[in-house]
This record gives structure tokens, sequence and C-alpha cells, in this order.
């Protein structure tokens, strides 16, 4: 006769839940160095979200003390600012960036002004599909190839038709 026929189905869910319970606590003591390595895996995870809910509590505390705090620190440190940007955004850091601009001859990787004709500097052109930084174009180079939506045949009918139009 099988159990579940004179059992209760809360009966079996209990059954179940202390077998459970039993091969957990036969595992951590099977695997003390796994539990060990779990706990701190946690703990880590735990304290790093605990520091994220503090940092956004006190952001939205004072909008405006944060965001001069953030300010103030990038001007402070614009060069670990920008690596930090550079990184997260296209994979690179700021000596690949330098080395990248250096080897175009520290102009626009199109129209070769030296200028980056923009308030904020040069632009890094990647593709927005793989994510590779294709090189660093001035304002005005960059603006234009997103409104081609970096698409060569449109590019090239824009050819085209300026050498048709002379």
């Amino acid at each position: 006769m099988a159990w579940t026929n004179v059992l209760s189905d809360e009966e079996v869910a209990s059954l179940k839940k202390l077998r459970q319970k039993a091969y957990q606590r036969q595992w951590e003591k099977d695997n003390p160095e796994k539990v060990k390595a779990n706990q701190k895996k946690s703990r880590q995870k735990y304290a790093e979200k605990l520091k994220l809910e503090r940092k956004k509590k006190w952001a939205s505390a004072d909008k405006a003390k944060s965001n001069e705090a953030v300010k103030q620190w990038r001007l402070k440190n614009s060069s670990a600012h920008q690596n930090i940007r550079l990184k997260c955004q296209f994979g690179i850091t700021k000596s690949e960036w330098d080395e990248m601009l250096i080897s175009q001859g520290s102009c626009c990787a199109i129209c070769e002004r030296a200028e980056s004709g923009g308030k904020r500097g040069w632009n890094t052109d990647h593709c927005h599909e793989t994510g590779i930084v294709r090189g660093i174009l001035c304002n005005s180079c960059n603006v234009a190839l997103g409104h081609f939506k970096d698409d060569i045949k449109i590019l090239y009918r824009a050819i085209v038709y300026l050498e048709r139009t002379k």
C-alpha cells in the first residue's frame, strides 16, 4: 500500500519538505567549503544591494546635492571619469582611445579636421549592432552619420546626388 493513499496532500507535502531539509543538512555537512563560499557570495551580494539602496536613497533625498557631488567628483577626477565612461560604453580604455586618435593624425577620421567642433569634444564612433569602435569623429561627421543611419546605400546615394548636382 502506497503512503499517498493513507496520507493527505498536506502531509505528503510536509514529508517532502522534511526530506529536502534532511538532504540539505547532509549536503552542507559534506560540503563545508562550498557552504562557506556560498555564504560569502550571498553576504557580498547583499552588501552591494544595501550600498546601492543607500546611494539611491541619499541621491533621491537631495537631488540637487547629489548632482552637485557627482559634478564635483567628475571635475576633480576627469581622467578617471573618462576612463570609466569609455570602458563602460565602448569597452576601451582612455589610453586606447588616445592611441586611436593619434593613429588618425589627431583629427576626425572622416573630414580630417583637427577640431572636434562640438561643446563636448570628440565623438567615439561605434557600430550600433556590434558595439565595435570604428574611430574618433568630429561633431559634424558624427551627426551626419547618425542622420544617414550608418547606411552605406544612403551615403552612396548622397554622394551620387552631390556629384550630379555640382
